[in-house]
């Protein structure tokens, strides 16, 4: 079992990218293929301090898609049970890994599907956590990543975060109509009211944790390991790239603080950061627009064997 370090990392949008650039694409990125894993290796490849933290907060990221994922096909099937029978919801808990233990989920008409969807992701694990276990040993760090069930067993209650508590107060204040007794008092109760909503979100996931790593463990032994990004539905895709952006816009905050008396380094730095937001953010509005998205193409046999060429990373859901 290998350990991990959690990075909590905001899902950022996409800038806008400069007129004139698009016609670029096709000759600098290319669109017919596309994993922000080999996008980021030809752009931090060559800054291990800034790459390793980045692809730890993808790997991190990749996780907890895996989690949501599998709550998400819970609850799904479950609004499926006849909810009026007694104790339903155990009994569903009790049969769900089962029911999804059959290859016609996984199979390739079922490209799309939740369940599918979910097999990628799993199989996907690997492959990140092996590039975040490569960067880190280039960046002389030891790579340590939590399990599936670690992950959730870590979770705790989050209080609400600056931007939230600035909003509650303009909303206690015009609420209130001058009246600043009311608005304290009806500051305090959105307060509570949100700790309160957190506190029950994690007391449900932790009673949940025994059927969704069941459902984990089920689901893996259909994860394929030829599997690859552009398998996935275009929605998780472009989630999963949008955050690449933001992965990377943080870490290199965090790299500019340890870089502070070398200048000339940050700046190399920073430079292959910029050039890899701006790749990921071309990529992110012309494959993943509204107007118009790209189709996935199959042949990469290449990036196929590439990828078999790189170690495997231990993962573990236990």
């Amino acid at each position: 079992m290998t350990n991990q370090t959690s990075i909590a990392v905001a899902i950022t949008k996409a800038r806008q990218v400069p007129v004139g650039t698009m016609d670029k694409l096709n000759t600098t990125v290319g669109t017919s293929f596309f994993d922000p894993i080999d996008l980021l290796e030809d752009h931090l490849g060559t800054q291990p301090m800034l790459h390793s933290r980045v692809l730890d907060s993808m790997a991190w990221m990749l996780d907890s898609s895996c989690i949501s994922q599998a709550r998400s096909i819970l609850f799904e099937r479950y609004k499926e049970v006849d909810h009026t029978v007694t104790n339903a919801f155990d009994g569903f808990c009790q049969d769900v890994a089962e029911n999804l233990d059959h290859p016609s989920l996984y199979a390739e008409e079922s490209v799309g599907s939740p369940e599918h969807t979910l097999s990628v992701l799993m199989a996907l694990r690997n492959h990140w956590h092996d590039a975040a276990a490569s960067a880190s040993a280039a960046d002389n760090r030891d790579y340590r990543s939590k399990s599936i069930r670690e992950l959730m067993e870590s979770e705790k209650v989050k209080t609400a975060d600056v931007g939230t508590r600035v909003n509650y107060k303009k909303l206690a204040e015009l609420e209130a109509r001058g009246d600043g007794a009311k608005a304290e008092r009806l500051y305090t109760s959105y307060m509570h009211a949100d700790e309160l909503a957190s506190t029950s979100r994690v007391n449900s996931n932790k009673a949940l944790m025994p059927t969704i790593l069941e459902l984990l463990r089920t689901v893996n032994r259909y994860a394929v390991e030829s599997s690859r990004f552009d398998h996935l539905p275009l929605t998780v895709q472009r989630r999963l790239a949008t955050f690449t952006v933001g992965a990377v816009d943080r870490s290199k905050l965090e790299v500019a603080k340890r870089l502070a008396k070398q200048p000339i380094a940050f700046g190399h730095i920073a430079e292959a950061a910029f050039q890899a937001t701006e790749a990921l953010n071309l990529i992110i509005v012309n494959k993943y627009s509204d107007a118009g998205e790209l189709e996935n193409v199959t042949s990469q046999t290449q990036h196929d064997l590439d990828r078999n060429a790189k170690r495997k990373a231990i993962c573990s859901i236990d």
